[in-house]
């Protein structure tokens, strides 16, 4: 499933939209969301001609939580929106009750792997690499000049 003919928002952690596009990370987890979906037999019996209409990727929740990503479907028998949540978790599962999916982070880096090799997934038991410093931290005083 592409995300192509879909109607994608991406949320900033201030709750505004960006106006950006999905990355490919964003893009694998989504389609891994909707596969999962649709490979429910109460999907399937329930929504047979679903159709993914709009998603929305929150940036301000991390990728475990649930809420990270919006899915909501339409279909010819029901004038309603069909919405589901998705995120990643270590054991997938499906809610069906409450519309949570979690998928396995290791489906979606094999998932970038095929459509954007060059993208790499960072793992989530590691620490973010904070960039090195470029300007010297010792405060510069207007009254004192900065030591040599």
């Amino acid at each position: 499933m592409k995300l192509e003919n879909v109607k994608t928002i991406v949320i900033g952690a201030d709750g505004e939209r960006l106006g950006e596009t999905l990355n490919a990370r964003e893009m694998a987890m989504l389609e891994t969301v909707d596969a999962a979906l649709r490979s429910i037999t109460e999907f399937q019996i329930e929504f047979p001609d679903a159709i993914l209409e709009q998603v929305e990727s929150m940036r301000g929740i991390q990728d475990f939580e649930d809420g990270r990503f919006y899915l909501r479907y339409k279909t010819a028998h029901n004038p309603l929106p069909i919405e589901f949540w998705g995120c990643l978790a270590k054991t997938p599962s499906v809610d069906w009750a409450s519309g949570y999916i979690r998928v396995s982070e290791e489906n979606i880096a094999a998932q970038i792997a095929r459509a954007a090799p060059e993208v790499a997934l960072p793992s989530t038991s590691e620490t973010p690499i904070k960039p090195p410093m470029t300007q010297d931290p010792t405060p510069v005083s207007k009254t004192h000049p900065k030591p040599e």
